[in-house]
């Protein structure tokens, strides 16, 4: 279990210029859950998932990750191993010449024997569909494959839990729907806890369940259907409806029964295939 205890963090605390990015937040994320953290830019959302990683302390409060205090500094390693992090751009993680060396950076500093290795590396590159790949130079590969990798890295260390930042904000729509899809796939399949960081409306629906932060406080930890089928709330909280429910809105007005808060693209193809089967069927 990740656990937040009341978390708060100050950007050059004691200072001139110190920040409140985080406020007494709280929350427990179990393994296999997929979370989503909503929020935009400023919110405290990248620093909460950086605490999780252990990459940050916080300044009050305390982050625990299967019972291991982020803050303490013997801890820090084994929190990696257990909370992966992949982030929005998968440059800034990629260091080695080809993708298998990449793969096999985490567990050899680690010590671990050559033999287990490699096989870390055959799981991770048939997990994240990149065996053509083993051998070819990062650099080369588009924006989606890098990030797959990027992910593949993060398996090869045997993780209960993956954060990602942000991590389909640079990639084109079909980039962006493998890499969902990928997460979804380890999240089912796996039995991996995923929490996505994002600011994207529509990849609140990814998930079970939502964290909504706003200016440095979690706001909302619920399901994503509830929380947009309210719209004062949505608006309190500064966030805009996903497309698909805006069409979904649009039809209604144009005297389609889409029924209720529409969540994803899929449901409301079902709806509209439902409505005008009937329709059909009635005609004959």
């Amino acid at each position: 279990m990740i656990e937040a205890n009341n978390v708060s963090y100050y950007y050059q605390k004691d200072s001139p210029d110190e920040h409140k990015a985080v406020s007494g937040v709280s929350f427990k994320i179990e393994k296999g859950e997929f979370v989503v953290m909503l929020g935009h830019n400023g919110s405290g959302k990248s620093t909460l998932s950086r605490m999780m990683n252990a990459l940050i302390a916080p300044s009050e409060g305390t982050m625990l990750v299967d019972g291991l205090d982020v803050s303490d500094e013997e801890d820090i390693y084994e929190v990696r191993r257990k909370a992966g992090m992949v982030f929005q751009n998968p440059d800034s993680q990629i260091v080695c010449a080809t993708v298998e060396e990449e793969i096999a950076f985490g567990p050899g500093n680690l010590g671990m024997p050559r033999d287990e290795i490699i096989g870390r590396i055959d799981e991770s590159l048939k997990l994240m569909n990149l065996e053509k790949y083993r051998t070819a130079s990062p650099g080369r590969l588009s924006g989606g494959q890098k990030q797959r990798v990027a992910i593949a890295s993060v398996l090869a260390m045997k993780p209960d839990y993956i954060i990602l930042d942000e991590p389909t904000s640079m990639l084109d729509p079909i980039g962006r729907n493998q890499i969902l899809g990928t997460l979804r796939r380890l999240n089912r399949e796996e039995g991996i806890a995923i929490i996505l960081v994002t600011q994207r409306m529509r990849e609140a629906f990814e998930g079970d369940r939502i964290l909504v932060m706003k200016k440095g406080e979690l706001v909302y930890d619920g399901e994503p259907g509830k929380l947009f089928a309210d719209r004062k709330r949505t608006a309190a909280y500064s966030l805009g409806m996903p497309e698909i429910e805006l069409i979904s809105e649009k039809l209604r007005k144009k005297g389609v029964n889409m029924g209720g808060f529409c969540p994803s693209v899929e449901e409301a193809a079902d709806r509209i295939a439902a409505i005008y089967g009937r329709k059909l069927g009635k005609s004959l």
